[in-house]
């Protein structure tokens, strides 16, 4: 089979059309409480959904951003090939908010007649808490043969395929001694590189965005005091923290799976997460104090 039967003219270093062929679906399921009952004010919210598309947030040949650039199909003349989950899918998804006064002070239920020293000190403190739980993120797992004497689809046309697989679909957060993965070795070993070109240019069987990442959970806090000198100043105190229980959410992306995470070169390491959600510096636990006077 020669090259040109997926690039018919090789000498066009590259031919872009744009065209309004991408579609979306969205279907979704949602719940929401919201009650107030005296000092404690509280909303929760359920959403089940499923998106569907046809493009990807990403693309196989040039790097986009989305609103700008473009998401490149593996064939250009087979879209329903790219049909999947949405980047964006989150098939549940949990989210509630808690506002509570605690009832110390004038007009409260403890120490009402305690005197203004005493409601000024502990008398208005309001505390909050705002919790998130979601599935992860879907992501595709490519061949890492994009082009070169081993590529799975063309020598001269530098597209990933996705890889051969048939196990399951699911993983499960592993802490090792040398990191944490996500998927057994029992499950490596079921990914395997579809054939290289010139052969029968296999695009692999596990498609795209048909794995997902770990569930997302994250719980921020607050306390909060107005401290009041007189009618129209104040001493606003703030304390906040951000993911209480320090919790890692752990995330691939379909381009961020490390290169050394190339199943052909390094399963051993394949499946080693390399980053958390937020980033190094910001999804761990932060904790924060304000003061802010008002006048």
């Amino acid at each position: 089979m020669p090259d040109t039967y997926f690039r018919n003219y090789p000498q066009f270093n590259q031919v872009q059309l744009g065209t309004n062929d991408g579609r979306s679906y969205y279907d979704s399921l949602q719940i929401s409480i919201r009650r107030t009952v005296g000092a404690l004010k509280a909303g929760f919210n359920y959403t089940w959904s499923h998106a569907l598309d046809n493009f990807g947030g990403y693309s196989t040949t040039s790097s986009t951003q989305d609103g700008n650039g473009y998401a490149a199909p593996i064939d250009n003349y087979n879209l329903r090939l790219m049909r999947g989950t949405a980047d964006f899918d989150r098939r549940h998804s949990f989210n509630s908010n808690i506002a509570y006064t605690l009832p110390v002070g004038k007009g409260q239920k403890f120490g009402g007649s305690k005197g203004a020293l005493f409601d000024s000190l502990l008398g208005g403190w309001d505390t909050g808490v705002l919790t998130t739980w979601q599935t992860g993120a879907p992501f595709t797992i490519f061949s890492q043969r994009a082009s070169g004497p081993q590529a799975t689809l063309s020598t001269t046309y530098n597209s990933n395929s996705w890889v051969n697989y048939s196990g399951p679909r699911g993983g499960s957060v592993d802490r090792r001694a040398d990191g944490v993965y996500f998927f057994s070795p029992d499950q490596v070993a079921q990914m395997t590189s579809p054939a290289a070109f010139p052969g029968v240019g296999e695009l692999g069987t596990s498609g795209r965005n048909s794995f997902r990442n770990p569930r997302f959970f994250n719980m921020d806090a607050s306390l909060v005091k107005k401290f009041r000198i007189k009618e129209n100043h104040a001493i606003a105190f703030r304390a906040e923290a951000y993911n209480v229980f320090n919790n890692p959410n752990f995330e691939f992306t379909s381009t961020n799976l490390p290169t050394s995470n190339n199943i052909i070169t390094n399963a051993a390491s394949f499946g080693k997460f390399s980053r958390t959600v937020g980033g190094q510096d910001t999804s761990a636990r932060t904790m924060q104090v304000t003061l802010r006077y008002d006048f």
